[in-house]
């Protein structure tokens, strides 16, 4: 069985929020993201049948380089090089884009816009096997588990506030929801009083407390590295206080957590872009502590962001080593829409251990539908009433495709949905991005 890749088409959307979302490096009104729909023929010799298949990519990518140095013009730039490579081959699995992108010895930092083209040849190879995503990473890349699990509990992940009261007000109606992870966002002008307000909602229920600092600390700092030591007390899990390029830091942090006989995981996130850099942190913790990591694995954690790490390929290379070694790993996410949401759930329902991911349900960020499935508006993956997301069911990403009709474009390559410009439906403390505010954005960044 093989596809053969007739089409790319690469475009960006624009969504405003329901509320700003801040964290240590940026706030953000509206999200822009960049999709791939893909276009691919069919040849299934065993049926002497041929059909085409449409596949969906997603980039997480900011319009800005805040989080790292991809934005969305970038990852435009990339399709623009990559796909004359990839339009007309034929691929027999989803690998085979890797071993084209090694072959053509493009630099591999590209990370999020090979993500976009990795998530829509899983998602077109999962339709040509007539399963969902989720039951298709299982048996490609033999993943030994049997903990498929059909809802995934919802993690939130909450932005800064102007205050210790206001924070603790938005999580509490989260925990009454039943969501069973809080991530709070922290820096070193709003950590420990933020979390303890938190804290103090949470008391003794069963629910995970994480803190993100966004590589917002300086570990040569000692105000800085204090404070961590402060914060390690308070929460289950602290998610990369130090640089992206700092692992000697974060090793050194784990190895005194780990003396000091604490609980609290160090989870790395921004740090993580591959396997290696993975196994580079852990033989550093090795080293310090003269141990193997079978005995301080309880110490620490990885985030896997599918874009960060290129791809849903990379996603399980990772997952794999982690399971072996007895890792913990929490799912991220980064205000996916559709596609890259169920691409999310659809990972985090392999394995029933894994931590809760930040994998709120869309009508938390989101209005209206991008998507359609079964001639219906599909709108969005929702929270239900156990406070969980279900995974998807049908082939490949399972949520359908674009809705054409139901977006407005307003610049090149760029969109937004209809359905989000209707702003009555937000909450009326929410300061609504204007479109022309949009389009004058757009406008001063042409692709």
């Amino acid at each position: 069985m093989s596809l053969c890749l007739r089409r790319i088409k690469t475009f960006r959307i624009l969504r405003p929020l329901a509320y700003q979302f801040t964290t240590s490096f940026s706030t953000r009104e509206f999200i822009s993201h960049v999709l791939v729909e893909a276009f691919w023929d069919s040849s299934n010799t065993s049926k002497k049948s041929s059909s085409e298949i449409i596949s969906y990519g997603e980039s997480t990518t900011h319009s800005e380089p805040f989080y790292n140095g991809e934005f969305d013009q970038t990852v435009f730039s990339f399709h623009n090089r990559v796909s004359p490579h990839l339009i007309g081959k034929s691929f027999s699995s989803p690998r085979d884009l890797h071993q084209i992108l090694d072959a053509i010895k493009f630099n591999k930092q590209n990370r999020f816009a090979i993500a976009s083209l990795d998530i829509a040849f899983h998602d077109a190879f999962s339709q040509e096997k007539g399963v969902p995503l989720n039951r298709y990473l299982l048996s490609h890349y033999k993943y030994p588990t049997n903990n498929l699990i059909t809802e995934v509990p919802v993690g939130i992940s909450r932005g800064m506030k102007s205050s210790p009261e206001e924070l603790a007000k938005s999580v509490l109606e989260f925990i009454r929801a039943g969501n069973k992870k809080i991530k709070l966002k922290i820096s070193p002008d709003k950590d420990l009083e933020y979390i303890e307000a938190v804290r103090n909602i949470i008391k003794s229920q069963d629910i995970t407390l994480s803190a993100d600092a966004n590589s917002s600390y300086n570990e040569l700092d000692e105000d800085h590295f204090n404070r961590i030591l402060d914060i390690v007390s308070k929460v289950d899990l602290l998610e990369q206080p130090f640089s992206y390029d700092d692992t000697w830091g974060h090793a050194l942090l784990t190895s005194l957590l780990n003396k000091k006989g604490l609980k609290t995981k160090i989870c790395l996130d921004e740090s993580i872009r591959y396997l290696k850099d993975l196994k580079n942190f852990v033989s550093q913790v090795e080293m310090i502590l003269n141990l193997p990591v079978e005995e301080f694995s309880h110490s620490i954690a990885v985030n896997i962001k599918i874009s960060r790490v290129g791809g849903l390929y990379e996603a399980m290379r990772i997952a794999q080593y982690c399971m072996d070694k007895n890792i913990d790993i929490m799912p991220g996410g980064m205000h996916e829409f559709d596609f890259g949401q169920s691409a999310i759930v659809s990972f985090n329902s392999i394995n029933s251990n894994f931590y809760p991911g930040d994998s709120e349900g869309s009508e938390t960020y989101y209005c209206g539908a991008l998507t359609a499935l079964d001639g219906k508006r599909f709108e969005g993956l929702k929270t239900n009433e156990n406070g969980n997301l279900s995974v998807p069911v049908e082939p490949g990403l399972g949520v359908g495709s674009l809705i054409w009709d139901e977006l407005l474009q307003i610049g090149p390559f760029t969109y937004i949905s209809k359905l989000d410009l209707d702003l009555n439906r937000w909450s009326p403390d929410w300061n609504p991005v204007l479109l022309e505010k949009v389009k004058k954005d757009v406008q001063s960044q042409p692709f």
